[in-house]
């Protein structure tokens, strides 16, 4: 199913969140080739596509700066009591999963549930084609991690690496679609010699902009155990190959010292969070409020949705507020999971409604007027409303609940099929439980 290519786009008479988190009420959102254009909102074009505004908030689209395509499928089937015997459950079973094609439609399935939670934009490894047919924007890793499921990436890893500017993709509009980089699921899954070549190709000038993922001190037993192996910290070990900076996103950071944050700090490095995953993997909670002190970008990720029940961002952000009180703010927050995830994303003019930024929103129906931005903010955290509409590139991608990239339904039916293969296994297979 594909949608149909829209030129201009005109968002007439409604409320949107500026970059300033103002309201600018009752206005005109001009879309003109993917990008916003408010200082000529007032122009009209022929083949404008025309909505009605009335009774809508428009704020960003949300980027979710960690996440992971192949994992929706073992949700409710994966244990959670810890994440080493949540690999080896992963791991085990990924093998069933044995074609490119059920790998794209666990993908799709996940990117449904990204989609009708307004999500334009996901950080994750591999998916280039999911992505592409799903009219989402991607930034997209090549895999490197010892392990059975990934086998076939990291058995080519050094000849591949070099090569990810491939993977790269525009829209139809000339705007950044697909954005490809490294992902390393941890310092424990790769080999020295795989960080060696990394720091060779980011001194190149054509690698220095490849955003590179790394998960850091996720639980407190691998942050001990890389210390007592390699007797420096996972970031002293990261700066000292040159692999922090300002595209570097570190996921996770249960267990980073405040030697390490200030580190971070200094060199700019992002840093994603994804408090609900953890603690459902029984694991500690890091200090936001002191990253954020330290001026670090912080993010806020929904992780795989086997670990995090929820594919929401706003609920991800609920549960971050349940723990970390009013230590952070409504704005804040509203920033780790649209600018924040942007720019550590490598997507730059995305996250605000802005002149001339990428024309990727939200648009949201509201049965009273707000004119506080902030409590509009903590409706949107408490309630977690489904927007009517979910923009991207300025292309109608979701209205109403409906995806009009592809076939939701065929996906999901194709996806059952691959679960029940999965349930099957665990009753003929109990001790892989």
């Amino acid at each position: 199913m594909k949608q149909n290519q829209t030129k201009n786009l005109l968002v007439k008479n409604i409320t949107f969140l500026d970059e300033n988190f103002s309201f600018k009420i009752n206005k005109n959102i001009l879309i003109n080739k993917g990008t916003l254009k408010l200082k000529s909102s007032n122009k009209y074009y022929k083949d404008c596509e025309i909505i009605n505004g009335k009774n809508l908030i428009a704020v960003p689209s949300f980027n979710n700066a960690h996440f992971h395509l192949g994992e929706t499928v073992f949700r409710d089937l994966a244990p959670l009591d810890s994440l080493q015997n949540y690999l080896q459950y992963t791991d085990k079973n990924s093998l069933l999963i044995n074609t490119d094609l059920e790998y794209n439609t666990i993908s799709m399935v996940s990117l449904a549930e990204q989609i009708k939670n307004g999500i334009s934009l996901v950080n994750c490894a591999r998916g280039w084609t999911a992505v592409k047919q799903s009219g989402i924007r991607g930034c997209l890793g090549y895999p490197l991690m010892k392990s059975k499921k990934l086998k076939k990436f990291y058995d080519l890893s050094i000849k591949k690496i070099k090569l990810v500017g491939r993977y790269d993709s525009q829209t139809k509009n000339n705007t950044q679609h697909i954005l490809a980089g490294l992902w390393i699921h941890s310092l424990e899954k790769v080999d020295k010699k795989i960080l060696k070549k990394i720091a060779e190709l980011k001194c190149l000038e054509n690698f220095k902009n490849r955003p590179l993922a790394i998960h850091i001190a996720e639980t407190e037993d691998m942050t001990k155990r890389f210390k007592n192996s390699n007797k420096v910290s996972e970031i002293t070990m990261l700066e000292k190959y040159g692999l922090l900076g300002p595209m570097t996103n570190l996921i996770h950071c249960c267990y980073v010292s405040p030697e390490d944050l200030e580190i971070i700090a200094g060199t700019r490095t992002n840093i994603t969070l994804c408090p609900q995953s953890n603690i459902n993997l029984k694991e500690g909670i890091p200090s936001a409020k002191k990253m954020e002190e330290l001026g670090i970008n912080l993010s806020i990720g929904t992780d795989g949705l086997a670990t995090n029940p929820t594919p929401s961002l706003l609920s991800s952000l609920r549960y971050a507020k349940s723990l970390w009180g009013d230590k952070i703010d409504n704005k804040a927050l509203f920033m780790m999971i649209t600018i924040n995830p942007a720019i550590a994303s490598g997507f730059r003019k995305k996250g605000f409604i802005k002149e001339n930024y990428l024309a990727d929103l939200n648009l949201y129906s509201v049965n009273k007027p707000f004119s506080d931005p902030d409590k509009f903010i903590q409706y949107l955290i408490d309630q977690n409303p489904t927007p009517v509409y979910l923009i991207i590139d300025g292309n109608i991608i979701m209205k109403e609940g409906h995806i009009k990239t592809f076939d939701e339904q065929k996906e999901y039916f194709n996806f059952y099929k691959i679960r029940k293969k999965l349930i099957q296994n665990a009753k003929n297979n109990p001790a892989q439980l």
